[in-house]
């Protein structure tokens, strides 16, 4: 078991930092989302217990392109599917994470308080024995981290660097070396996070890759994001933020499953394409030009093509993952369509055959004898057996 207790001071109010990190996520979780990649919203609703009233949240998070290479070959795709499960009750929130393939093998939660302080206070979540002596305190610096550079190299879309971001709305930024000792306003998230793994022979690596790739790398995108995004969710109250999450429940079940539909009930003029539901029409001006709009009947245009071929989008279309929704569409006409037409057209070529493979590959299953029967247990040893064989290889080097 690890006991990992992260600090990330940010230059907010704890009310600045509620709307803030809502709205950082549910953004987050739009632009990373796609052809069965990212999130999915399963309920959001309403709840009250001992501590008062909050917001329960359970997301699916389909992990596959997050995790390295030798995990996704080595495990099943149902392996690669976690759940998490969110007791929204800022200031105090407890969020638990599990994989349903596993059990109770692997789990893991983190439970944050949020203080208006600069990371000073002590034992804030009141642990004691075993876990207070196994607890590790780690600070993260979203502005001069000193995992910075290895972030900025390994990856993508990191998005504009707090040490060099002005906000024009608060005046806040950039925050130069040693900021957090003159911030004003400043608060805190301390993020205690406590990972269980009962695996044989995998145990520690397993926690390892749970502490390096899930909690501290996401903790540092996102709490980034949340200051360099902040012109945009400023200037919105919390219900504002609250309607955002909600309409990115929908778009989110939208972008996963590729079902048609939109938020208002009408029919949609979208294409299915690999599993993404693609707007197909835009809306002209009067030059009859493309011209598109906010709303979430659009996703980022980078996701609506993520496959060889749909670069070219991001060279004619002011894109970026750090670009709001406003930014992105509503200041922009491009005189693209017939390019756009083409590539659409291209797009469902592409899927055509794609689903005439998958027909012949149904129907060469359906004439295949049948495959004998594999004891379970031999099958798991043989993987485990796999699993070891890679990770003796790779410590060799």
């Amino acid at each position: 078991m690890k006991v990992l207790e992260y600090r990330i001071v940010m230059p907010l109010t704890l009310e600045e930092y509620e709307r803030g990190h809502l709205y950082a996520v549910c953004k987050s979780s739009r632009l990373e989302t796609g052809a069965g990649e990212g999130f999915e919203f399963l309920v959001n609703e309403e709840f009250e217990d001992h501590r008062g009233k909050g917001t329960f949240t359970h997301k699916i998070i389909h992990l596959h392109s997050r995790l390295p290479r030798w995990v996704t070959l080595l495990l099943p795709s149902d392996a690669l599917t976690f759940e998490e499960k969110c007791w929204n009750q800022f200031p105090y929130v407890r969020t638990e994470y599990s994989c349903p393939y596993f059990g109770d093998k692997l789990q893991f939660f983190v439970e944050t308080m949020h203080l208006e302080d600069d990371g000073s206070s002590e034992n804030v979540h009141g642990l004691e024995g075993r876990r207070l002596a196994k607890r590790k305190v780690d600070f993260i610096d979203i502005a001069h981290d000193a995992k910075k550079k290895s972030y900025e190299s390994r990856i993508k879309h990191l998005g504009p660097d707090p040490a060099e971001y002005h906000s024009r709305t608060t005046g806040r930024g950039p925050l130069t070396e040693g900021w957090a000792e003159r911030a004003q306003p400043v608060m805190c998230a301390y993020k205690l996070a406590v990972i269980d793994v009962d695996l044989f022979g995998i145990a520690k690596r397993v926690e390892k890759l749970v502490q390096k790739q899930a909690l501290r790398t996401e903790f540092y995108k996102t709490h980034r994001k949340l200051f360099c995004w902040i012109d945009e969710w400023h200037p919105m109250s919390l219900q504002n933020v609250r309607e955002y999450e909600a309409s990115t429940k929908q778009a989110l079940h939208r972008m996963v499953r590729g079902i048609d539909g939109n938020l208002d009930g009408a029919e949609p003029e979208t294409e299915t394409i690999f599993g993404m539901s693609c707007v197909t029409e835009f809306g002209k001006s009067s030059e009859g030009q493309l011209q598109g709009w906010t709303g979430d009947s659009m996703c980022d245009a980078t996701h609506l093509f993520s496959f060889e071929g749909m670069e070219a989008l991001e060279s004619v279309l002011p894109v970026g993952g750090d670009m709001s929704d406003a930014d992105l569409w509503a200041s922009h006409s491009l005189d693209v369509q017939p390019w756009w037409n083409v590539q659409l057209e291209r797009c469902i070529k592409l899927r055509a055959q794609l689903s005439a493979l998958q027909r012949e590959a149904k129907e060469e299953k359906q004439h295949r004898p049948p495959a004998p029967l594999v004891d379970p247990a031999r099958r798991l040893q043989k993987m485990r057996e796999q699993l070891l064989s890679v990770l003796v290889s790779s410590s060799k080097v």
